[in-house]
């Protein structure tokens, strides 16, 4: 039996009138499973939803719902149902975990620790790295909330927590969710620069899931053997202190990078050696064959590695500057390999944002504690309303400029939402910003909100004139003031 002081944790399936319930912190009855070591949910009948409950004298004898596990096919039911008559407990994703079986057949426990085999380092510099190219701007101009937005945290989350997930699904609920929630098209300038990035991510994510999983069997969209030989031996000799680690690097590379031959006496090389090698290998990666992308992948990397370390002692990322428009993959490899078998990730890397990466990467997910996203991602398909004026709506945004949005539980992204949705429509952020949609103009709905807003300054001032004007009439008010109605009487 699992207990947290007076806890008592059980799995019970139950139907609506019992579903309601449970949500109002009745006890529905005590026939459910107790939760022991591992809660894995069995299969659901059509109509009933799975609740993992609290109970007991902690909780003054009431019972709380933790978690619901609904299937697919019911998820619209379910939420639409409390939408429409229990408003009140909706949206549930903001105060209840919302499973489906695909997520609740990894549940072990009460508490789930994501699960990254010392591959932190490298996801969070990936992330800042993401977030850098998309937000063209370097590090120290960055928001955190930039890095959680980027597909990049998305997919070492959901890998780290739900290792059944595949990459694909990630980076599609992603897309779906920023669609959901901002209700606007990007740019077609946008566009095509995301897909860039996106294409250089591609086999960057495969090798560090693979390094994250452990995993023997490789996906065949990419050719990332080699590439990941290679950095897991980076990473065991870093982790042995071993002064050897470029040799060990290029070695499996070598077959597709003969060029990088000269990295394995790294070590005795002046900086104009490095920089001049790593010149080649730019100018190499610039004119090879798009279709060898196991040659162009190992180039990035090779040469992303080499701006780690071209100043000897100190990484030397500036010299990736005049390449990030044309090579985006070698910044993101570099700040890969930079993370690569370190064991210290909590510093104040990438101008701070590495520790603060790294911190949500390792965040365990309690199901005995509340979700700290707006609603999830699931639930959202169900209530966004694209036809309103307000689409989220139903989902209760309280937020002015950003959503939190699980796309599996605990996997909470940042997103943006656009200034015309939720609480973000008042007229003082929207004329502050110079935002006044051209739509609001014709209608006229704008200008008896502009007057009202306006008003209490335009009062004031037309007080102060009407007040000057009448001391300007008193000739004893002001000095002089005689002698000057007598200059104007002649």
């Amino acid at each position: 039996m699992v207990r947290h002081r007076d806890w008592e944790y059980r799995y019970i399936t139950a139907d609506d009138s019992e579903l309601d319930a449970s949500l109002e912190g009745k006890d529905v009855g005590g026939a459910g499973e107790v939760v022991e070591n591992r809660f894995t949910p069995g299969l659901l009948m059509a109509g009933r939803t799975g609740i993992l409950t609290a109970a007991g004298n902690g909780l003054n004898g009431t019972s709380r719902p933790l978690a619901l596990v609904v299937r697919d096919e019911d998820i619209r039911h379910l939420c639409g149902r409390y939408a429409t008559l229990r408003s009140n407990l909706s949206p549930l994703s903001a105060w209840c975990h919302l499973l489906t079986p695909a997520t609740s057949i990894g549940v072990d426990g009460i508490t789930l620790e994501p699960r990254y085999r010392g591959t932190e380092g490298a996801w969070s510099g990936v992330v800042v790295a993401e977030a850098m190219l998309l937000a063209q701007k370097p590090v120290v101009g960055l928001r955190f909330s930039a890095c959680l937005a980027t597909a990049t945290y998305a997919i070492a989350r959901t890998v780290a927590l739900w290792k059944d997930m595949a990459l694909n699904d990630v980076v599609e609920r992603l897309d779906s969710a920023n669609r959901l929630c901002r209700g606007k098209s990007v740019s077609q300038r946008n566009e095509s620069r995301i897909a860039k990035i996106r294409s250089s991510l591609r086999p960057i994510w495969t090798c560090l899931v693979a390094l994250t999983k452990g995993s023997t069997s490789w996906p065949t969209e990419h050719c990332v053997r080699p590439l990941v030989t290679g950095l897991t031996a980076l990473a065991k000799t870093r982790m042995a202190g071993s002064a050897n680690e470029a040799a060990m690097l290029v070695r499996p590379l070598l077959g597709e990078v003969p060029e990088a031959r000269d990295l394995e006496r790294l070590a005795d090389m002046t900086p104009e050696e490095r920089l001049r090698i790593f010149d080649v290998l730019v100018g190499v990666l610039t004119e090879a064959d798009a279709k060898n992308s196991l040659r162009r992948n190992a180039l990035a990397l090779v040469a992303g590695y080499l701006a780690t370390v071209a100043a000897g002692g100190t990484p030397s990322l500036g010299i990736l500057e005049r390449s990030v428009e044309q090579l985006p993959e070698l910044t993101l490899w570099a700040y890969l390999v930079g993370g690569i078998g370190e064991k210290v990730t909590w510093t104040s890397a990438f101008d701070g944002l590495g520790r603060l990466v790294a911190r949500e990467l390792g965040r365990p997910l309690r199901l005995d504690e509340p979700p700290t996203c707006d609603f999830a991602f699931d639930e959202a398909v169900v209530l966004v309303d694209s036809k309103l004026k307000d689409p989220l709506v139903q989902l209760k945004v309280k937020q002015a400029r950003l959503v939190s949005v699980a796309l599996f539980p605990g996997v909470n992204v940042a997103i943006p939402i656009s200034d015309a949705t939720g609480e973000d429509t008042s007229l003082a952020r929207r004329t502050g910003r110079g935002e006044i949609s051209r739509q609001s103009e014709n209608s006229g709905e704008l200008f008896p909100l502009l007057a009202e807003a306006l008003w209490p300054f335009i009062e004031a001032r037309v007080s102060a004139l009407k007040e000057q004007d009448s001391t300007s009439e008193n000739p004893r008010s002001r000095s002089g003031g005689g002698s000057r109605r007598k200059n104007r009487r002649r």
